[in-house]
């Protein structure tokens, strides 16, 4: 995996995994296209979102999104056939790309790969109720290390432990009714370890973007 900062464009040559983050404030680099390059159904999920905030959002991801997609596989941006399967995962037709984007308050973290990858940023909130969503979707596994944490641990395990879940589900294709299906170390000063299921299949990478501002990432290492 190789991390690109955003002004450089995200082209096959530059690696098989690349990821990169765009700051909602960063102007957009010279390789993001220019215009509307949104399909029909893309525009009219824009118009159903009515957060003015939220609607930009989309479109410049969607925008970013297309624009890469673009570089990797020689067609314009408007043209990238990007399909949504049963489960609610992107992916485009016909082609070995994969690729995955995430937006909390601020980020966007978007991933491009020749093999299956998910990508997660959150922000922390004080009003989440951690403890809680760590009992309701977390393996007991999960649970015996969070537990024994101080509580001002907490709050950054979880958000370590969410993130790495959420990438590697996303990389799957699967949804959050398997959250309890995988397991994954909390502790945010180490590196992140997948601890089930057991397989050799997928590696994570996890850190902060900033204090209170977590990201993850799960990629297969195997030929899917």
């Amino acid at each position: 995996m190789r991390w690109l900062p955003h002004s450089l464009a995200p082209t096959p040559d530059q690696g098989e995994t690349l990821v990169w983050l765009v700051r909602d404030a960063d102007t957009l680099p010279k390789w993001v296209a220019d215009g509307d390059v949104l399909s029909e159904s893309e525009r009219a999920r824009a118009a159903d979102i009515r957060h003015r905030v939220a609607q930009s959002q989309f479109v410049r991801g969607r925008t970013i999104l297309r624009s890469a997609l673009a570089l990797w596989l020689g067609e314009p941006p408007a043209h990238v056939p990007i399909r949504l399967s049963p489960d609610g995962k992107p992916y485009v037709d016909s082609t070995p790309v994969h690729f995955n984007m995430s937006h909390t308050a601020g980020f966007a973290l978007f991933g491009i790969s020749r093999r299956p990858i998910g990508v997660d940023v959150e922000s922390a909130d004080p009003k989440r109720d951690c403890d809680g969503l760590m009992r309701r979707f977390f393996t007991p596994v999960e649970q015996e290390h969070y537990f024994r944490l101080e509580q001002e641990q907490r709050p950054l395990a979880f958000l370590r432990g969410w993130t790495c879940k959420e990438a590697l589900l996303k990389a799957i294709g699967s949804g959050v009714r398997d959250l309890q299906n995988c397991s994954v170390s909390l502790d945010p000063q180490c590196p992140a370890v997948l601890l089930a299921p057991g397989d050799s299949t997928w590696t994570l990478h996890a850190g902060e973007v900033e204090p209170g501002v977590a990201w993850a990432v799960a990629h297969a290492h195997l030929p899917p």
